[in-house]
Parts: C-alpha cells; structure tokens; sequence
C-alpha cells in the first residue's frame, strides 16, 4: 500500500523489488508469489486495487477506495521511517472520531469473508 503514495500504478515487478528493498531477508521469488497470489487479489478483492495482466507484464492500479484509507498509509508510513510502532491504526488520529472509521468497512468485509465478525 506505500508504493502507492507515490504513484497510482505499479507493475508487479517493481512491487516485488520494493517489498524485497524492505524485507531483505526474504527471497524475491517468494515476494513476487505472495504479491501475485495473496496480497494483491485480497486487496484487488476488496476494491482498494486493480489488476490487469498483460502478456508482458502484469499492471496493478489504486483505486478511488484506496484514497479513503491512503491518509492513514501515509501515516503510518511516517511513524515507520522514524521508527515508531503503533498498537492500533487509531492511534495515529489521536481520537478523531470522523477518521476512527477508516478501514472498518475493509476489516468488517474481511471477517465476515472467513467466517469471523464482530
């Protein structure tokens, strides 16, 4: 979701090469497996991306859905680089209660897919 706050669209492969840039310790092989068949059709799934595949390279685009939670990606991306942790996404509103909702449709929509809810 960070390389997205750059650029509205990405191709799996530079995807891949930012996640290894990030996860050194993981092969890029098993990054580019995990983007192409978990992560990006989860979040393709719940409308925060679109992915087309093409014959020479596969193109991953943000969605407008993916605006409504892009200030809280930003932010924690921002806590990350100064090395800070969070314990939930709602600390970093400090009690905004108009941006406590954010993600809850994407969380609520994921539990109940497995089963789960609140």
């Amino acid at each position: 979701m960070y390389s997205f706050l750059d650029e509205d669209t990405a191709t799996i492969v530079e995807l891949t090469q930012q996640v290894a840039e990030w996860e050194q310790e993981v092969e890029t092989e098993s990054i580019a497996m995990s983007l192409h068949h978990q992560q990006l059709p989860r979040l393709a799934d719940h409308g925060m991306v679109e992915i087309e595949y093409g014959e020479k390279e596969d193109t991953v685009q943000a969605t407008a859905a993916y605006e409504q939670v892009q200030e809280l990606v930003a932010q924690v991306s921002a806590v990350e680089e100064e090395g800070g942790e969070a314990s939930s996404p709602r600390e970093f509103f400090d009690g905004d209660e108009a941006a406590s909702g954010y993600g809850e449709e994407i969380t609520a929509g994921s539990n109940r897919e497995s089963g789960g809810g609140r």
